[in-house]
């Protein structure tokens, strides 16, 4: 059983030491792991959701299309509304499992043109209070 507290790096070095700043920088031990586990069950989904068959998913968007239909004429069940969440929600996990990799991929190139954005903005806002200094 995994342990929910995180642990506190700075708990083992020496208060006078200089690598305190840096142990207590590290991220916590329990955030990587919640990361770990939720890129390994995103994974086991796609791997799950891409072993279906064509035929399968074409299945579901004809259900799906029915089920529309029904909802749309406001002849659908409690029932079939229920099944619908769930036709719709499977078709989302095979979309994932398709272009999931890609979409994480350019999540992470905005992520680090964002870094790049507020880096540059804080080199320019130096360079200014640096020139502003000089004059």
């Amino acid at each position: 059983m995994r342990a929910s507290s995180t642990i506190d790096p700075s708990r083992f070095v020496d208060s006078d030491d200089s690598s305190v700043a840096f142990a207590s920088s590290l991220p916590r031990v329990a955030a990587i792991e919640r990361n770990i586990d939720a890129q390994t069950t995103r994974m086991a989904a796609r791997m799950n959701a891409s072993s279906i068959s064509s035929e399968e998913e074409a299945h579901l968007h004809a259900e799906r299309q029915k089920l529309l239909d029904k909802q749309f004429d406001k002849t659908i069940t409690r029932a079939e509304s229920i099944r619908l969440d769930y036709v719709r929600w499977s078709l989302d996990r095979i979309d994932d499992a398709k272009h999931g990799p890609a979409i994480d991929a350019l999540e992470r190139q905005i992520a680090r043109y964002e870094a790049f954005a507020v880096e540059v903005r804080d080199l320019k806002a130096q360079l200014q209070s640096h020139t502003s200094r000089r004059r």
